[in-house]
């Protein structure tokens, strides 16, 4: 039950990212919500949980993207991982401050290691990625704001869902 509620808010977000969210992009920037999503279910849950939920939600994306296959699901899994590290060597989680922080540095993470996949992968040259830093730059300042507002939305959600798979387990061992 667990895995298959699970599985079903996975495939919601990615339903929502790339069908519904596109419509309301500001200045053509569109939120992350999986990246919100794995980095709540991060801090809530157990880190093993974040890399399946990077993993599928990376694919999931992947079969709706245009760019190469497989660079939202590496990014996702290279970005869990980052998220992971963060929550345990640096932020305290249980304060509003240090949820942001996470959110702006995963955000910046996700951007740049996707960046990399592609440039290795030969998508971007890295000369062409020079004369579109300054416009990177920008949209990426963009997406970590809509990200930052949009965590007050997405955490609650997943907080919730995290304490009904709790009383879920908990029912199972009794």
């Amino acid at each position: 039950m667990k895995y298959f509620l699970s599985f079903l808010i996975i495939l919601f977000a990615v339903i929502l990212q790339v069908s519904f969210l596109p419509h309301f992009k500001i200045y053509n920037v569109i939120p992350n919500l999986f990246l919100l999503i794995l980095a709540s279910w991060a801090i809530l849950r157990q880190h093993r949980e974040a890399y399946i939920w990077g993993f599928f939600g990376g694919l999931f994306l992947d079969l709706n993207s245009q760019i190469l296959f497989g660079v939202n699901t590496l990014s996702f899994l290279v970005s869990a991982l980052a998220i992971f590290f963060i929550i345990k060597n640096f932020v305290n989680v249980n304060n509003l401050v240090s949820k942001i922080i996470l959110i702006f540095l995963a955000s910046i993470f996700y951007k740049f290691v996707s960046l990399a996949f592609l440039i290795l992968a030969g998508f971007f040259r890295l000369y062409s990625w020079f004369q579109l830093s300054k416009n990177f730059i920008y949209l990426i300042i963009i997406e970590i704001i809509l990200n930052i507002i949009l965590i007050f939305l997405v955490y609650p959600f997943i907080r919730g869902f995290h304490h009904f798979i709790l009383r879920y387990e908990e029912r199972r061992k009794v």
